[in-house]
């Protein structure tokens, strides 16, 4: 499994104006874009999965402190992340 991590304020303006073009939406420079080429129908092992869950749990450590740093509440931005949740589902039908 592959990944690509950068942190937004590090991207040229070519490179910044092409993920925002794919992501539909301006980067701020605070912000950090991360992708992952994954195998479709290749289960991973223990290893890969809790390096994953590592990862992820470490996301949503950032993401809590960086909008607690910006004055978010938690219910805001459990509010704001149901809200996403429900605009893909209505895409995906």
């Amino acid at each position: 499994m592959e990944s690509i991590i950068r942190n937004v304020s590090d991207i040229e303006s070519d490179e910044r104006r092409m993920y925002e073009s794919v992501l539909g939406h301006a980067l701020q420079q605070n912000q950090r874009i991360i992708l992952r080429v994954v195998d479709l129908g290749r289960e991973p092992d223990d290893t890969t999965r809790t390096a994953a869950l590592g990862q992820a749990v470490e996301i949503a450590r950032q993401g809590r402190a960086a909008a607690a740093a910006q004055g978010v509440t938690p219910e805001e931005a459990d509010a704001a992340v149901e809200e996403a949740i429900q605009v893909v589902r209505r895409s995906n039908h």
